[in-house]
């Protein structure tokens, strides 16, 4: 049987780098680089004679005016502003093969570093300033997202667009808190997330937010366990407060309700931090072990209530039978 865990939006080798952060300090330190990072790139821009770097760019596949016209990009800054469709590759290899790529989520921010051909087409190395991470971009993904006017390479509405950004994640901040999660907040897993066990201790270091549309915004906490440094996603369905309270109580135990598994005994901790069951554990316990089953079919009498789990996909699917909340019997 495989743990349930939660997914995160991009490849884990650059998902870090395509967040707004939040917490004590980082949110300043953060938004400060974007700033300086608008006006450095907006006095670049004015230099349009960057020569690319001859490692990466083969000018004799372009004609002049193509040649004009997309190394005039190289230095530009852009913003992310709408579901723009972009392709991004976390290498030039992945550019190379149209494989593995990502859309990014708006509010991302990014500088073009040089333009070189992929095969018969043409690509941007870009940097993203956040921490200058180097990605790739395919040319017509982005001349398509700047004629839909998805991007933005104007500095006065990079300015603005900064500042509404830091108002929401602020705005989102400060209702975390109030439902009880900050930084240094200790919380209790449920059930597997990202590699924990159940009941793994985590503490919140950060929360973080990704932009995936003009409505909606995806909430993760960044946590420290005795697992290491793990990115958890809330998976909640808005950001209103009983969605993310909603969320929030699904996934963890708090101070105020881990007495529902102080009193579970040795043996039931065991078998969870180790993602076992036994016959007699409750519910609540396999789900703590194993995670949340696939579906549960349910049926009632006067017998009482008796529970099929079903973990997994054909074929590999496990039954869990559960008789009034005890685990009876199972079916790999």
């Amino acid at each position: 049987m495989s743990n349930v865990a939660d997914g995160t939006w991009g490849p884990p080798q650059i998902a870090s780098t395509d967040l707004i952060r939040t917490g004590n300090t980082l949110p300043r330190l953060f938004h400060l680089s974007l700033a300086l990072s608008i006006a450095a790139a907006s006095a670049g821009c004015t230099n349009q004679s960057k020569s690319p770097s001859t490692a990466q760019t083969d000018t004799k596949y372009f004609s002049a005016p193509v040649q004009d016209e997309f190394l005039g990009r190289i230095g530009k800054t852009y913003w992310i502003k709408s579901g723009s469709g972009i392709k991004f590759y976390a290498t030039e290899k992945d550019a190379l093969n149209k494989r593995n790529g990502y859309e990014a989520p708006i509010e991302k921010l990014f500088t073009i570093d040089d333009l070189f051909r992929i095969n018969y087409s043409k690509a941007y190395r870009v940097k993203i300033l956040e921490n200058n991470q180097i990605s790739f971009v395919e040319e017509f993904s982005l001349s398509y997202a700047r004629n839909k006017e998805y991007l933005s390479e104007d500095k006065n509405e990079l300015q603005e667009l900064l500042k509404q950004s830091q108002s929401r994640i602020q705005e989102l901040e400060n209702r975390m808190r109030i439902l009880g999660v900050s930084s240094g907040t200790r919380l209790w897993l449920r059930h597997p997330i990202e590699g924990m066990p159940g009941l793994t201790q985590i503490t919140v270091k950060n929360i973080e937010a990704i932009k995936k549309s003009s409505e909606k915004l995806a909430i993760y906490l960044l946590v420290t366990s005795e697992h290491g440094e793990k990115k958890i996603n809330l998976n909640a369905d808005s950001t209103d407060d009983s969605s993310i309270n909603y969320a929030l109580n699904s996934k963890f135990y708090t101070e105020k309700t881990k007495k529902e598994f102080s009193g579970w005994g040795s043996k039931a901790i065991n078998f969870i931090n180790k993602g076992g069951i036994y016959l007699g554990m409750s519910d609540t316990q396999v789900v703590a072990s194993l995670g949340r089953a696939t579906k549960i079919n349910q049926s009632v009498g006067r017998w009482g209530t008796h529970e099929q789990w079903v973990y997994g996909d054909v074929p590999y699917r496990s039954y869990l039978y559960f008789e009034n909340g005890k685990l009876t019997s199972w079916q790999d």
